[in-house]
């Protein structure tokens, strides 16, 4: 068609053209009755007399103008000129998502994703799908605000089917596999095509690649999407996990409805936000978050141990997030036959040096304690007696982190994952000695009770099963981020985590992201799903019997520990059961009579600082002494009158009691009980 700028139809005034594409042209116009710029929409010259283009445009008018979001671009009127119908509506001053792709920071990634997602569900809700969902059909105006534009292919209930030369009505690189193929579509058709923008806004490349159509189409019904990794390497796991969930070949392994998924960009958005305040929170009162595991704080906050002058001395508390080891003790008691139920005993705190300390492992009988402490910021294997006494270092000056220990089935040696160049495991005695490798094998593993075979992940969503030997691996199941495997007492049956790995590679305290426990039959790879998936749901450990499983979940608020009974097929028999009430423990491990339970936990540690006040000049932080040291939480304290002696309370050992320490020595001695 002739161009309109310059013109006036009915009460607008034609100012510029903004666009043209398959469905139509648009102009930006001034609304003379209510002096308001609009967008005016003509359909192409040569189509406005083919009826299935003129009623797919005039769908779009009916499509949109049911919907009033602000997430939604708004339809005023449909006018007539000259025998050309043409849509008045909002005129968005903006760009469009293609335009800006890939967005730059991550919150406004999410925050337009939300938007999208809102809109969506306001269409959806109304029996409207999209049907094409794409970059240049998303503008963000100058406020950061999202419009969804474009409903000319939009399938209203109740409305004809429209066609086009086939019925793959849409843009073929976000178009889902069902809609390619021709089958019925309905808003999960829609969620997949989002998925493939918000993959975009953050990759930006497409998750699909093909030089032609016909390989694009290959690709969207056959091949997995590109691994967002592979442009993102520290991309969180929740939101991996959304971009997976929602790309999902098969409509039924998707979001069912956009809500559920604006439900997890929401807790998405408040995590990395909480992450922000919580670092600027504590950079302004001089409290130290607790930094990722491959980075912790190693020994004290930063300054070295030394005597203060005899200058003026003000004491002053300072705090960090640590995580500590815990015992509690568990009265194990059979209601039924082969039915086991907990009841909480006694808790007691395990470790109280500086830093972080975690991946607690029992050994068979309760009374010996494996787990990793961060000693200079390198990861280190201890092991100490559950009663006491000092931890003991077991492996030496390996390369590396060391994580992960377990305990073979006498006792007698300590397994863990080391990242010495390749991933690999190393055996040692349980009382010390030389590390030796036993093999190559990837972050996530677990030993057979027989300890014959090995199970661990493979790639990034695969089980697999390996002979200690070498000699034989078998393919178990196929899931989503596998990790944290726990053999059954008889080896029959293996719990693990779907999803949400980074929760063992960070102490972040917003990490909440949600995760699913499963299990899986050792012998012929039968699949059971114990939790969902709408809660964080950690670290399985079996019971005696192997007919409990315990958990980590914050399904309730806090981290707390609950079981579920198992079958003998690997079936979850009834709901899980609460045990604890704000734990917040962060993994556990039972003993082989489920008599006794380690967890590491979260925790709050204050410290006592001495800084001298000079006369006149400034006080500088750098001349702070550490008074006190270690997991503790001091809450008070004061100065005997000579300046000799410094009592505070603690919770060194579980209890907050009263302490009281020579200023000479420095050795706290317990004063209450």
């Amino acid at each position: 068609m002739l161009s309109l700028v310059g013109s006036t139809i009915s009460h607008y005034k034609i100012l510029e053209k903004l666009g043209e594409g398959g469905m139509g042209v648009v102009y930006k116009a001034e609304d003379l009755k209510l002096t308001r710029t609009v967008a005016l929409k003509f359909l192409p010259h040569g189509l406005h007399a083919h009826e299935p283009e003129r009623e797919r445009f005039l769908q779009e008018a009916r499509a949109a103008a049911i919907l009033n979001h602000p997430n939604i671009c708004t339809i005023h009127d449909i006018q007539e000129h000259s025998g050309q119908q043409f849509i008045v509506m909002e005129c968005v001053e903006g760009k469009t998502l293609r335009e800006i792709v890939p967005v730059k920071k991550m919150q406004d990634a999410i925050t337009y994703a939300i938007q999208v997602a809102e809109a969506l569900h306001e269409a959806h809700t109304h029996g409207i799908v999209h049907r094409d969902i794409k970059a240049e059909n998303i503008m963000v105006n100058s406020k950061n605000q999202v419009k969804v534009m474009d409903f000319g292919l939009a399938k209203l209930k109740g409305s004809l089917k429209l066609t086009k030369t086939s019925s793959t009505i849409g843009t073929l690189a976000y178009m889902a596999p069902e809609q390619i193929q021709g089958e019925e579509v309905d808003a999960r058709s829609d969620i997949f095509s989002f998925g493939i923008v918000l993959y975009e806004m953050l990759a930006g490349h497409l998750p699909f690649r093909g030089e032609h159509e016909a390989a694009m189409v290959y690709s969207i019904v056959n091949e997995e999407p590109t691994p967002i990794q592979r442009y993102l390497p520290d991309i969180s796991s929740e939101l991996a996990h959304i971009l997976n969930k929602v790309l999902e070949k098969d409509p039924e392994d998707r979001y069912q409805t956009i809500h559920d998924m604006v439900i997890d960009l929401r807790r998405l958005k408040k995590q990395t936000s909480r992450v922000s305040r919580v670092a600027s929170m504590a950079s302004r009162v001089g409290i130290e978050p607790a930094p990722p595991l491959e980075t912790s704080v190693g020994e004290g906050l930063g300054f070295d141990r030394k005597r203060s002058s005899p200058k003026t001395v003000t004491w002053a508390l300072a705090g960090a997030i640590v995580l500590i080891a815990c015992i509690l003790g568990w009265v194990l008691f059979h209601a039924e036959p082969q039915r086991a139920a907990f009841k909480v005993g006694r808790s007691s705190q395990i470790t109280s040096e500086p830093g972080v300390e975690i991946d607690p492992a029992l050994s068979p009988d309760g009374k010996m304690i494996a787990y990793c402490a961060y000693i200079n910021g390198t990861a280190r294997v201890h092991v100490k007696q559950v009663s006491g006494g000092r931890a003991l270092r077991l492996t030496g000056d390996l390369p590396g982190h060391q994580r992960l220990p377990s305990w073979s089935t006498d006792g007698s040696h300590i397994t863990f994952w080391s990242s010495d160049r390749t991933d690999a495991l190393y055996r040692v005695a349980a009382l010390g000695g030389a590390p030796k490798k036993v093999a190559d094998v990837a972050w996530s593993y677990a030993w057979s009770p027989d300890e014959r075979q090995i199970v661990y992940r493979h790639n990034r969503d695969t089980v697999f099963v390996q002979a200690a030997d070498g000699s034989e691996s078998k393919y178990l199941a196929a899931v989503y981020e596998p990790h944290s495997f726990c053999w059954s007492p008889d080896g029959s049956l293996i719990a693990f985590v779907s999803g949400n790995e980074s929760y063992l590679s960070s102490t972040a305290l917003a990490n909440f992201a949600p995760s699913a426990i499963y299990v899986v039959s050792a012998s012929d790879g039968s699949l059971w799903q114990i939790t969902d998936n709408s809660a964080m749901n950690m670290s399985p450990a079996w019971a005696s019997g192997g007919r409990h499983l315990l958990f980590v979940s914050n399904r309730d608020g806090t981290r707390d520990i609950y079981q579920v009974a198992i079958d003998q097929s690997g079936q979850p028999e009834g709901s899980p059961q609460r045990l604890t009430t704000g734990l917040n423990a962060h993994t556990i491990s039972l003993s082989a009579d489920s008599r006794t339970l380690a967890y590491s936990v979260l925790a709050f540690s204050a410290n006592v600082w001495s800084i001298p006040i000079p006369d006149r000049e400034p006080v500088s932080v750098t001349e702070a002494v550490q008074v006190t040291t270690g997991n503790q939480a001091i809450e008070g304290l004061a100065m005997s009158p000579d300046g000799e002696w410094l009592t505070h309370d603690s919770n060194r050992k579980g209890n907050q009691d009263i302490y009281k320490m020579s200023l000479k020595d420095g050795e706290p001695i317990q004063m209450t009980t």
